[in-house]
């Protein structure tokens, strides 16, 4: 029998569990060489000059679509919005400690429903949907692949131990059916709307829609069989974290709390984020990709697509937000299954 984990009471700021020598220690992930201080800014500067120069590249092949249906941006307040905006979905990647894979899923999650937007009900040809999806991709993600090592959770060549759950990681139907059922979620919702509220929403809050055929038209499995890009980046970015994700000391706190000698502040961190690390893992990624997927969608269409106005933008944000919370909650319920263990 394995020996227990030991664990005393101090004075911690929950009461103080803390763990003896034997807690798992989680392995140091080496990073860029390059003086921390250093790091956020390149990384800021090195994505916005590769997205500027691949996007002047593809403007030979994108800007007669675009330029017939966007918003002329020419005053410095408009660009220096832009800029911010930019820096910080830099920011909550950087500093949520994202690797390039989370990175490149979040990006494609939270971009994409502009650009269906448009190829939906502007009539813009899919090859200009990928060309600009792809720039960003590569504008987001080569920058962090270059200044931070891939997480264990997503290398092939991660260090024994430093992963709970390897064989359902690696594993490739459990893969294979967390990407389909998250692209499942996606065009349950996406379907559900089109068929409900969101062409009367569209039609009311956007001026100069040139089609709603593409609303009218859709069929639940040709969105789902669409949105499995979509569904494996959400596969990378939720469920496999909260997969590989460890046991740490707020497990042992969990495993030791008492409800009968617990004080109230060891009772309210319980009940509110009692949760084990998958379930934390899993509950701030979702929030994370739901969030920047609203904000993103609510500005990339009202300030660029002409016509489109604040309340039409944030309701089509909001379809992909609770697209994305549902597939965190179906995730949550995939991993918390008796045979998922730390």
């Amino acid at each position: 029998m394995a020996p227990r984990k030991r664990i005393s009471k101090s004075n911690g700021p929950q009461g103080g569990f803390v763990a003896s020598a034997t807690s798992v220690k989680t392995p140091v992930i080496p990073t860029s060489k390059i003086p921390a201080p250093l790091r956020f800014p390149l990384l800021a500067i090195l994505s916005m000059a590769l997205s500027s120069i691949l996007y002047t590249i593809s403007a030979e092949f994108t800007a007669g679509d675009l330029a017939n249906v966007s918003r002329s941006v020419n005053d410095w307040p408009q660009i220096t919005g832009l800029v911010v905006c930019k820096i910080m979905e830099l920011g909550v990647s950087w500093f949520s400690g994202f690797d390039g894979y989370d990175v490149a899923s979040l990006t494609l999650l939270s971009h994409l429903p502009p650009l269906v937007l448009l190829t939906t009900c502007y009539s813009i040809r899919p090859t200009t949907m990928l060309s600009c999806l792809a720039v960003d991709l590569l504008a987001m993600a080569i920058p962090f692949n270059l200044l931070r090592r891939v997480s264990p959770a997503h290398a092939d060549d991660a260090p024994q131990g430093s992963i709970a759950n390897r064989s359902i990681v690696t594993d490739l139907p459990t893969q294979v059916f967390a990407s389909l059922l998250a692209s499942g979620v996606y065009a349950f919702v996406v379907y559900g709307s089109y068929y409900t509220w969101l062409p009367i929403h569209l039609v009311t809050n956007f001026d100069g829609l040139r089609s709603m055929g593409g609303i009218y038209e859709a069929q639940f499995l040709t969105l789902a069989l669409l949105y499995i890009p979509a569904g494996v980046a959400a596969k990378v970015f939720l469920f496999t974290p909260a997969t590989a994700s460890k046991k740490d000391f707020a497990d042992a706190q969990r495993a030791a709390f008492d409800p009968k000698t617990a004080t109230l502040e060891e009772t309210l961190w319980y009940n509110v984020w009692g949760f084990s690390k998958r379930g934390r893992v899993m509950i701030s990624r979702t929030a994370i990709l739901s969030g920047v997927t609203f904000l993103y969608s609510w500005l990339q269409v009202y300030a660029s697509i002409e016509g489109a106005e604040s309340l039409g933008a944030a309701g089509w944000a909001c379809v992909w937000a609770i697209a994305a919370a549902l597939t965190g909650v179906a995730y949550y319920w995939v991993i918390n299954v008796e045979e998922i263990s730390n």
